[in-house]
Formats: structure tokens, C-alpha cells, sequence
């Protein structure tokens, strides 16, 4: 082996030849050939250094699919807006007691049951009282046809001291739910109390064509005020008679009537009793719905009896084709 002195860049270095260089240029020098090196001549391996591999995450046999599972939850129970026309109609008790209710294509509402608390009296006898109420939303389930639900408002009571023990103020919240079968619970009602619709070809019963009404105190003012304005003297000459007045609903023109007799104050006038002679104190009232209340005198001697529906005659006690009570 030889050394061969290489100079590189400014400085002094030795390069190893290999014996088979080495061999190769003194047979060169010599001019003759070089016998061939013998069979077991060690020979250097070269060395190649491979780059380092770099390691990366095997591929699986099969790519792995994440799978996003959406859960379809069971068909609901969806509601869908229906008209009033759908649950239009009279809704009655089992038992007197518990009343009947109407509803209205429109929505308005009428309860009415006997109003035993205004009056020592039986279920049978009492007077009737009402609260209305406006519906104002109504939804049917599809899942269920014929089921509805409806909820609104109280309006009016017609004796607001049972009407608000029983179903709370004017603008208490009502819900109403008619079953597939016609039957009808309302949220101010038992549980157990579940009115039933009326067949179409059913006739109603004699209540509903007239209703002997609760004569309130607000009732009580409006006639007073409409009577003294027809005769002409303040109100604070005037009463209306203890146990004289009468008062009732003809459902079938949904017209009011009522009447009433006047008796002066101790502080009134003599002229003032003028107009109660000849037994003008009687006097016969009638509104419709909303409306005003007009004044008519059904008292007067000799004159003819205004014309006063039977139905409204009966439930007052008054004989057929009378205009004032029994004397």
C-alpha cells in the first residue's frame, strides 16, 4: 500500500490506494503486465451508506370509514292549525250540575251552569249564570284525528263572585280538549266532569232555548240607568224593587230581556212618582247581544202586553201571553 500526498485546499492530506492501484501502476512503470491477483485477494467492500428510512404508520389492510349514525327519532305526534268549524257545537253534562257548553264557529265560547250560590235553592230551580270565553287558538294532532285542543281568555261572567270562585277572573287563561268521541273537558271543570257534543239531529233540551240569568249588581245598575233616562229624573230618585226583577236570555235570537219595577228614594220629589202611577212602574227591558238596553212601559192599564217569547215566559213563572209577573 501506498500513500499519495494530495494537497486540498491549503492543506496537506494522504489518500490510501488500494493494493490493486497500487499493483496497477508499477506494472505501468515496468512496461510489462500484471499477473492477475490471486483468487483469494481480499478485496474492500465498499460501504454505501443508505439514507435513514424514514418510518412511517403502516397502511391498514382496509381503510377504516368513519361512520356519522344519525338517530331518526320515532314520528312524532305533529299538530297542525284546524278551524273552529271542526269542534263547533253544544257540549252537555251527565248530570245538570255540570253544566253545557257552546262553542261558536268563530271561537266565542259560552258556559253555562245553575248558580245555586246566588240563591237558597236547588240545582233544579236556580238561576243560570254563564262565562264566556274567546278561543283563540285551536291545534288537532295529526296522529289522532278528531283530537283537539284549543286554549283563550275569559270575557265576561255573568255573576263574577261564582264565576270567579269557579273559573278565576275576566282574562283567566282557559284550555278546552275534545276527544275523537266528541267528548269535551274544559281546564276549569273536575277532571271527572267531561261534557259530551250534542247529536246534530238531537233537540235541545228546553234550558238551552231560554236561561233564567243571575241579576248582578252591574245588571242592577244598567236597567236603573236606562229606566230613568226613559222616564226623565236622575237615578238618584229611583230603585229598583227588592225581588221584582227578572232577568233571562232567549238563546235562539241570543237577545237579553228583562224587567223590573221602580220605587222612589226617600230623598225623591212628588214628581217624581208621576210616571209610577197607573202601574207604570212595571217596565220590560230588552239588548241584543252588545247592544244598548230600550225600555218598554208593560204596565200601563188597558194597554196590550209587548209580545215577550214563551221560552222566556217560562223560565220567569209567567203565565203564556202575560208581560208582568203575578200579582
Amino acid at each position: 500500500m501506498s500513500l499519495v500526498r494530495t494537497r486540498r485546499g491549503g492543506k496537506t492530506g494522504f489518500a490510501v490506494l488500494s493494493i490493486a492501484v497500487a499493483a496497477a501502476l508499477l506494472g505501468a512503470c515496468h512496461g510489462g503486465s500484471t499477473a492477475a491477483p490471486a483468487a483469494n485477494t481480499a478485496k474492500t467492500a465498499s460501504t454505501t451508506i443508505a439514507p435513514k428510512a424514514t418510518t412511517a404508520a403502516a397502511p391498514s389492510a382496509s381503510p377504516s370509514t368513519t361512520t356519522n349514525t344519525t338517530v331518526v327519532p320515532p314520528a312524532s305526534q305533529p299538530s297542525t292549525t284546524a278551524t273552529f268549524t271542526a269542534i263547533t257545537g253544544t257540549y252537555y253534562g251527565g248530570t245538570a250540575d255540570q253544566g253545557w257548553l257552546y262553542i261558536r264557529a268563530d271561537g266565542a265560547s259560552r258556559y253555562r251552569y245553575p248558580d245555586e250560590n246566588a240563591c237558597q235553592c236547588s240545582t233544579a230551580t236556580a238561576p243560570i249564570a254563564t262565562i264566556d270565553f274567546s278561543l283563540t287558538n285551536l291545534t288537532a294532532t295529526a296522529a289522532d284525528q278528531g283530537h283537539y285542543r284549543s286554549t283563550g281568555l275569559i270575557t265576561a261572567q255573568s255573576d263574577p263572585t261564582t264565576g270567579t270562585q269557579l273559573a278565576g277572573p275576566t282574562g283567566s287563561p282557559v284550555t278546552v280538549t275534545i276527544d275523537p268521541r266528541g267528548s269535551a273537558t274544559v281546564s276549569f271543570l273536575p277532571t271527572q266532569d267531561v261534557l259530551t257534543i250534542a247529536a246534530a239531529s238531537s233537540t235541545p233540551p228546553a234550558a238551552v232555548v231560554a236561561e233564567n240569568l243571575t241579576v248582578t249588581s252591574e245588571v242592577r245598575g244598567q236597567l236603573l240607568q236606562a229606566a230613568t233616562k226613559d222616564i226623565g229624573f236622575p237615578e238618584s230618585d229611583y230603585l229598583l224593587t227588592p225581588g221584582a226583577t227578572f232577568y233571562a236570555l232567549d238563546t235562539q235570537t241570543n237577545s237579553y230581556w228583562a224587567s223590573s219595577s221602580l220605587s222612589l228614594t226617600s230623598a225623591a220629589p212628588a214628581a217624581a212618582g208621576v210616571p209610577l202611577q197607573d202601574a207604570g212602574s212595571n217596565l220590560l227591558f230588552t239588548r241584543a247581544t252588545g247592544g244598548p238596553w230600550t225600555v218598554q212601559d208593560d204596565g200601563a192599564a188597558g194597554e196590550p202586553c209587548p209580545s215577550i217569547p214563551s221560552a222566556v215566559l217560562a223560565v220567569w213563572g209567567w203565565g203564556p201571553g202575560t208581560c208582568r209577573p203575578v200579582a
